[in-house]
């Protein structure tokens, strides 16, 4: 596959799990915001333990994710990258709905 192929076989994984993270900062009640941390929505275990650290936890665990499905859908062989990519695909797809 070419860099172009690579990275247009990114796009998809990216924008979901970035919406998937719109959605769920968008979700965040009003307690949440002003500081009461316990009030965090989130079912995935590490986004709501940095969530439940710190008010811009989500901000942080979702800017290394979205890093990470970069570095590793680019750079895995074809076949690895292909499964990844649309693993995250299905795994956000189904956290956004949710």
């Amino acid at each position: 596959m070419n860099n172009k192929g690579k990275i247009l076989a990114l796009i998809p994984a990216l924008w979901t799990s970035l919406f998937d993270t719109i959605i769920t900062i968008k979700g965040q009640s009003e307690e949440y915001w002003n500081g009461n941390l316990n009030m965090a929505n989130e079912a995935n275990p590490i986004g709501n333990f940095m969530m439940k650290n710190h008010v811009s936890g989500i901000f942080i665990i979702c800017g290394i994710w979205l890093i990470l499905i970069g570095v590793l859908g680019y750079y895995l062989p074809k076949k690895y990258a292909r499964i990844f990519l649309l693993f995250v695909l299905i795994a956000h797809s189904f956290g956004a709905s949710t």
